[in-house]
């Protein structure tokens, strides 16, 4: 009978005398990775892969970023060079910021959004309107700004206006019955919501 390699983690790849090992650290991992769901989600909706003419023009400015960078590296222009490159890895991180992962609806009516690593859940009366879009800017509906997402397929998408305030990446998002951040007279804009469903 072959016999599986052992490793320090699992000891028989988590088998033991025929059956599976419950104190196993690995399967114990592999559990935890899988969230279960409470049953409270009737339909999901994830964001359409990027298509082909969004990862085109997204390689054409990378590519113009760094040839700029070259062109400017016989100049010694060290700070313009720095600037450049924190300005480019602010729009990469802000792409991630704003990807919309997925878009629940749940039993009682309210949408369940993930954008980027942060769960937003919108009550049903907090839902203004819902409305496809298409023809415009893959980044930018300029109608809308500011707003969350882009078009990853910008033939396609849907726009999804709430009462909710947005919060800033920087800060964390507010329990539910604590007051609106303000700031003066000014507060947080209402979260908008566009992505490209699948």
């Amino acid at each position: 009978m072959n016999q599986l390699p052992s490793t320090p983690q699992s000891p028989q790849n988590g088998i033991e005398n025929g059956t599976i090992d419950p104190d196993d650290p690995l399967l114990i991992a592999q559990t935890l990775t899988y969230v279960t769901d409470n049953g409270s989600v009737i339909m999901s909706f994830s964001s359409a892969p990027f298509s082909l003419d969004f990862k085109a023009r997204f390689i054409f400015a990378e590519i113009l970023v760094i040839t700029l960078l070259f062109l400017l590296l016989p100049l010694s222009l060290h700070g313009l060079i720095l600037t450049i490159s924190i300005a480019n890895l602010f729009l990469v991180a802000w792409f991630w910021y704003n990807a919309i992962r997925s878009v629940e609806i749940t039993v009682d009516g309210a949408l369940r959004f993930w954008i980027g690593n942060v769960e937003v859940d919108v009550p049903f009366n907090k839902i203004r309107s819902i409305r496809r879009i298409d023809g415009e800017c893959s980044i930018c509906s300029w109608g809308l700004l500011p707003h969350r997402g882009y078009l990853s397929t910008p033939s396609d998408g849907v726009a999804i206006v709430t009462s909710v305030p947005s919060t800033p990446f920087f800060m964390w998002p507010r329990s539910a019955g604590r007051p609106e951040r303000t700031f003066g007279p000014f507060a947080c804009p209402r979260l908008k919501i566009v992505f490209s469903p699948a």
